[in-house]
């Protein structure tokens, strides 16, 4: 099986589905490391109508240069 290997920002720390206890989490500052053996490349990680987690997924996902106008900046002000 592959193995796949991300950074990704600390609020996404073991919130992630389909690898749970499966994946070697290291938290690393503001982000943290996850490698993990296996299939899949997509995952579900949910989130509140409001909070802290939703305006930190928010501002993470508008800041890649694909972002569509989708996300707002607005939509994270009302977070």
């Amino acid at each position: 099986m592959p193995r796949s290997t991300w950074n990704l920002p600390i609020f996404f720390y073991k919130k992630l589905s389909h690898i749970g206890a499966k994946a070697i989490w290291e938290p690393r500052g503001q982000h943290c490391k996850v490698t993990y053996r296996g299939y899949g490349q997509e995952f579900v990680f949910e989130v509140s109508q409001s909070g802290e987690d939703r305006a930190n997924v928010l501002s993470w996902l508008i800041s890649f240069p694909f972002a569509t106008t989708a996300v707002s900046a607005s939509a994270v002000e009302e977070s």
